[in-house]
């Protein structure tokens, strides 16, 4: 029985505390993501800027037309000018799911679901909002 306890006492401090996630914060990081996608179907820069953080790694592997496969990548500032003047999209062309995959303490992750694209994206709380810092994204099969 003692070695139960030690055992336990050890791995409880190597693994830490667990932080369940609560409500407002699965709340406000759904709500960020949608806000992602939404920014991109009405051209909203400003809203865009607002839901990344400045360090966004927004990154997708396709294969060109040899096969091989091709990596790119953009950052936060890249994707706001993107987002700038694209014409509004259309109602009838706008899909938006969006599934909260893990939450814990100050970081998660979701599957977001759009029109064209699936995307897996890392949040944090950074200074006590949620941000976006990584997308990892695909064209969406039709």
């Amino acid at each position: 029985m003692r070695l139960f306890w030690m055992t336990a006492a050890v791995l409880g401090g190597i693994a830490g505390p667990l932080t369940a996630q609560s409500a407002t914060d699965s709340a406000a990081v759904k709500a960020v993501v949608r806000d992602y996608v939404v920014a991109w179907y009405d051209g909203d820069a400003a809203l865009m800027e607002q839901v990344l953080h400045p360090e966004l790694a927004k990154r997708n592997v396709s294969t060109d037309g040899s096969g091989r496969s091709r990596f790119s990548q953009m950052g936060a500032m890249a994707m706001v000018r993107g987002t700038r003047g694209r014409t509004r999209q259309p109602a009838d062309q706008r899909l938006l799911e969006v599934t909260l995959l893990d939450l814990q303490g100050g970081t998660g992750s979701a599957k977001v679901v759009s029109w064209d694209f699936i995307d897996y994206v890392h949040v944090a709380k950074v200074d006590g909002r949620w941000v976006i810092i990584n997308d990892l994204w695909s064209g969406r099969p039709k």
